[in-house]
């Protein structure tokens, strides 16, 4: 059995006409986001001791921080998809090559390497796609010891985050540096072009093809109408449409952050 997906289930939402919207355990008001948002919300629930989403562009990933458990993305090929019903079978191409995979979510760590110990690797002789390489545990506990490098982000061109994130994310970073690990922020502006280029490979024909693959004639959600439709205009369209979220939702996106 499979938990609450978002239609099209590529989405940051989920949120389909079978079953509805899931909300977040922890504020009804919010979302679990997407798109394994229905198993981060189980988990969080304590309806679920562990769960397995996929992710090829931040579904276990995005769920996880908006439901406050732990999640984890595996390289792709490491986990097999052998007899399973994943995008990667309707021929798209950003899955294909960016590469969709199976992950672990729970609420502790060790729940996420007990999961992973008992899958990687396992399938190697029935699924040549399969990196054929088990579970290391001596590598795994020397990892915890090690001193990282890792980058960190607070905003783009398109959003910020709320004070809250923005603290939490700062009370991390001191946290990590105080304990040896080097902290680079990254200052970008590459997001537009990420998007740009991420959608032309996950979506090369059109969101057509996605409406006849996926929906086949189902009504669309908001949230998967808005990109159906403006992926016939123009790109001079996509830009006022984002000049339009930044300067008038912007405002009503701070004053629904001042009034919570």
């Amino acid at each position: 059995m499979s938990s609450n997906v978002p239609q099209g289930l590529a989405a940051i939402e989920t949120d389909n006409n079978v079953f509805g919207k899931a909300v977040n355990p922890w504020n009804h008001s919010r979302t679990v986001g997407g798109s394994s948002g229905g198993e981060a919300g189980l988990i969080t629930s304590r309806c679920s001791t562990v769960g397995i989403g996929s992710d090829a562009a931040g579904s276990i990933r995005i769920p996880s921080a908006f439901c406050g458990i732990y999640g984890f993305a595996p390289t792709a090929k490491r986990v097999s998809l052998k007899r399973t019903l994943n995008l990667r079978k309707l021929d798209f191409h950003y899955f294909r090559e960016v590469g969709c995979s199976y992950g672990p979510m729970g609420r502790t760590v060790d729940d996420l390497s007990l999961i992973c110990k008992s899958t990687f690797g396992e399938f190697k002789d029935l699924d040549l796609d399969v990196v054929p390489t088990r579970w290391d545990e001596q590598q795994y506990k020397s990892c915890s010891t090690k001193k990282l490098r890792i980058g960190y982000t607070f905003d783009n061109e398109f959003c910020e985050p709320s004070p809250a994130v923005r603290n939490a994310l700062m009370e991390t970073v001191e946290k990590l540096k105080a304990r040896g690990h080097t902290l680079v922020e990254v200052k970008h502006d590459f997001t537009a072009r990420f998007l740009r280029v991420g959608l032309g490979i996950m979506v090369p024909y059109g969101f057509g093809k996605v409406t006849q693959v996926l929906l086949k004639g189902e009504r669309p959600k908001f949230y998967f109408l808005l990109q159906y439709i403006l992926s016939f205009f123009p790109g001079f369209v996509h830009k006022f449409f984002c000049f339009y979220v930044w300067v008038v939702w912007r405002a009503s996106l701070c004053l629904n952050f001042e009034i919570d």
